[in-house]
Formats: C-alpha cells, sequence, structure tokens
C-alpha cells in the first residue's frame, strides 16, 4: 500500500486499516527507523492480551534454547523473553489431554464447514 505525506507532513492511514488494527485516535504508535524505511507499530500499554497455552510456552522455550545462533540463549534469558514479550500480555491456558485430543478434530471442523 501506498501513502503519501502531505504539506503539512501528515500521513493518513486508510480507515480499513485503523478498523483492522484497532487504531482510535487516542492510540500512541512508535516510530520505528531502519535503513530498509520505517515501521509504524502500536505502543502497547497493557490492555492488549492475548491467549497461549502451557504447551506453546514450553515449546518456544525450547526453540529458543536451541537455535543455531552464535552466542546461543541461555535458558535464563529465555524465561526472561517469554516472560516479557508472551506472558505479560496473554491469559495462560492449560489444556488437559482431553482437549489436545479434542483439538485437531474441532480445527478441521472449522477448516472444512463453509
Amino acid at each position: 500500500m501506498k501513502l503519501r505525506i502531505d504539506k503539512a507532513g501528515c500521513l493518513v492511514l486508510p480507515k480499513s486499516v485503523r478498523s483492522q488494527l484497532g487504531i482510535t485516535p487516542e492510540t500512541t504508535l512508535e516510530l520505528v527507523q531502519s535503513a530498509d524505511g520505517i515501521l509504524l507499530r502500536r505502543v502497547v500499554k497493557g490492555e492488549d492480551r492475548g491467549f497461549i497455552g502451557v504447551r506453546s510456552i514450553a515449546e518456544t522455550y525450547a526453540a529458543l534454547t536451541r537455535l543455531l545462533v552464535q552466542p546461543r540463549i541461555h535458558p535464563n534469558e529465555a524465561g526472561r523473553i517469554i516472560r516479557e514479550n508472551i506472558v505479560r500480555h496473554s491469559t495462560i491456558v492449560p489444556a488437559g489431554e482431553a482437549e489436545y485430543l479434542q483439538a485437531p478434530a474441532e480445527s478441521q471442523a472449522r477448516i472444512c464447514t463453509p
């Protein structure tokens, strides 16, 4: 999507984009500059919440601590990354065996239902 900046230096985000992203007149955006251009990012103030399963947290931890990067991500650092970037903004949903076994069937039903 291409946008123009007016003579006053203002950039107008289309209403469809604002609606889809939940951007209102009171929303604070952060402008991040890089060599490739700019990125506008909504500033999280604690009201944005998601849901994450316990198993997803464990899988994220395993992936972070096994990444083939140098230096390796220390387990304590992986825990901090997960706490600050995922858990802090999420409601943790525990799931037992029954829920795990039921999830694939529900997903398939949603995909196959017109």
